[in-house]
């Protein structure tokens, strides 16, 4: 029991460093999360279960990581965003769309189709590998991976060919050496017989010599050629396995953060699934009023009569009520950044005390529509309600960092390319995007893909066949590119 308890904390502390990585700036989020994984966990041994592992509401502005704190969860502990079912609260805004969680009656169009919520859907049947990744950074490796290991094969095969030839060249000479011996012998007994004889045997045997001789140095050179071809071949192989396994070694210190959780040593973790209703106040209230019978039992019954039991599933509730009103908040915190804060470079866009005013001011307003959208048994069974701050200047320079690092190493799989970026590059994108915070990070990647990643796709469409180090630097207020043809390491 001790140390099923030290293996719990474990994991939920690598869960926790894992999600951190991915999601900025929202620790009381990931905080909730994994503290509901534990509870369930732990109060399932002392008391049993009833409902699932958590209903969790998140609130907050856009862009603030929300439903990619939900893909990140998935990602973690399934092993991939493709095992997240995710329900678009869009398509359930009529009565008759709870078919589509809980199946179509008999006779009905759609019977045939496996509701989201049947067990199927939800919880994960193959192993964590059996999912393409969906870890941006995973899913560069391993598609060079794939390109690499398909290229060993290649340049293994080749010297499997090639070895083949050097048996037969071998093979055709030693037929050559036991023909010159024939021959020596052949000339012997001509001479032996009569001086006809002799002269006849030296010409036969001056002609075949030279044939013979011929044929040697034929196969002389293509000996050497063979030589050097699997010199080079295992120079070539011995860069490509050294190339290999710094991806391999990439892809394991990577899979601490992806795949922290579900050790094959352990079950903690095992059968999980993460469901997310993403928008829902957008639904019909029969979806409301299903989410509470999922509450109180932990288990749903579909339309082919199959009961459906969700106590091992967590699921995720996203909203964006109140959200007009949070971004008139945030943009009236924002008025006067751009005359003063913009200065002090190194000062974040809110500091903690602003976050957490802003942070209340949200709940509150979040809090007043939520009684207005939703009955009180409702907002009574949710377990947590979580509300996504504001990004930081400082969340919003990592989140930055985050896709030039990711967009570096594209650059490096793919092109054998490495891209710096100036931190006068960077802070021009940066102050490019605080002006509207109610955008959270989304203007920022759109800011980072027209500012630097377009204007440097065309360049390197322009010079195809560019090996080497890309400089983005900031030239009269504009990004502007150094190209240096000197090849880098293919890996950081």
């Amino acid at each position: 029991m001790e140390k099923n308890k030290l293996d719990l904390a474990e994991e939920i502390l690598k869960l926790s460093n894992s999600l951190s990585k991915r999601v900025r700036g929202q620790p009381r989020a990931i905080e909730t999360v994994c503290n509901l994984i534990e509870d369930d966990k732990t109060l399932s041994d002392i008391e049993g279960k009833k409902g699932p592992i958590g209903i969790v509401l998140f609130l907050g502005p856009s862009g603030v990581g929300k439903t990619e704190l939900a893909r990140a969860a998935a990602e973690c502990i399934m092993g991939s965003e493709h095992y997240l079912t995710k329900i678009e609260c869009v398509t359930l805004s009529q009565p008759h769309t709870i078919q589509l969680l809980l199946g179509a009656p008999p006779s009905y169009v759609g019977y045939d189709k496996p509701p989201l919520l049947s067990p199927d859907k939800i919880f994960r049947k193959s192993k964590p590998g059996d999912a393409a990744p969906t870890n941006p950074k995973t899913a560069l490796l391993q598609e060079q991976k794939t390109l690499l290991t398909a290229r060993v094969k290649q340049i293994r095969k080749e010297q499997s060919d090639m070895q083949r030839e050097w048996w037969l060249k071998l093979n055709q000479l030693k037929l050559i050496e036991e023909s010159f011996t024939t021959l020596d012998d052949l000339t012997d007994l001509l001479a032996k017989i009569n001086e006809e004889g002799t002269r006849k045997s030296v010409a036969l045997k001056s002609e075949s010599y030279n044939k013979l001789l011929r044929i040697v140095n034929i196969s002389s050179e293509e000996v050497s050629i063979f030589i050097s071809q699997n010199e080079e071949s295992q120079v070539k192989l011995g860069l490509l396995l050294a190339e290999l396994k710094k991806i391999n070694d990439a892809l394991k210190k990577n899979s601490d953060a992806t795949n922290a959780v579900g050790d094959k040593n352990s079950d903690i973790f095992a059968d999980m699934g993460i469901i997310l209703f993403d928008e829902i106040e957008r639904a019909d209230t029969t979806i409301h009023n299903l989410l509470l019978q999922i509450g109180e039992e932990g288990s749903v019954t579909l339309a082919n009569g199959v009961q459906s039991n969700l106590k091992k599933a967590l699921i995720i509730l996203t909203s964006n009520i109140g959200a007009r009103a949070i971004g008139d908040v945030l943009k009236e915190k924002s008025i006067g950044f751009t005359s003063k804060k913009s200065i002090r470079a190194n000062h974040a866009y809110y500091d903690d005390n602003e976050l957490e005013d802003l942070e209340k001011k949200i709940l509150d307003i979040a809090s007043k529509e939520l009684e207005k959208r939703f009955p009180p048994e409702f907002i009574g069974r949710l377990d947590a309600v979580v509300v996504f701050r504001p990004l930081s200047r400082a969340t919003f320079m990592q989140i930055l960092n985050d896709q030039i690092e990711m967009f570096d190493l594209a650059l490096r799989l793919k092109m054998n390319t490495a891209l710096v970026v100036e931190d006068a590059v960077k802070e021009k994108v940066l102050q490019s995007s605080l002006h509207r915070p109610e955008s959270g990070a989304r203007l920022l990647s759109h800011k980072l893909k027209s500012m630097l990643k377009r204007p440097l796709g065309r360049m390197l469409a322009r010079n195809p066949g560019f090996n080497g180090t890309v400089r983005a630097y900031l030239n009269k207020d504009t990004v502007d590119f150094e190209f240096t043809p000197k090849a880098p390491k293919r890996l950081m």
